[in-house]
């Protein structure tokens, strides 16, 4: 009986450590953001990618934030090379390439860039 109750502590403390890691991984908040919709990488290999134009300040223009979530794939067929507004939730970035992602929730402006 006792190796069944140290196993079942071990388990309840591994279940509650998992669980607190990923409430402490979430760092995601609602943000606004600007920018061209490209797509980059090689196939099969590719990559949805927000750009951040001229209007943002310096640290803003060398980041670009990778596109995850439903809304990815209508931007990659329907706005690439168009400049974006998109309302959504900031995220640590699951590629390795990307320091940031970008889980859209809301196309709010397109404009065609000529």
């Amino acid at each position: 009986m006792k190796p069944l109750i140290g196993r079942l502590g071990i388990i309840v403390t591994l279940i509650f450590a998992t669980q607190s890691c990923f409430a402490g991984a979430k760092s995601a908040e609602p943000a606004t953001i600007t920018g061209t919709i490209r797509v980059v990488g090689n196939e099969p290999f590719t990559h949805v990618v927000l750009t951040p134009g001229d209007h943002a300040d310096n640290a803003e223009r060398n980041r670009e934030y990778l596109i995850i979530g439903p809304l990815a794939e209508e931007l990659r067929s329907h706005h690439q090379g168009h400049v974006v507004v998109l309302e959504g939730m900031t995220c640590a970035s699951p590629a390795p390439e990307f320091t940031q992602c970008f889980n859209p929730t809301r196309i709010v402006n397109v404009r065609n860039v000529k």
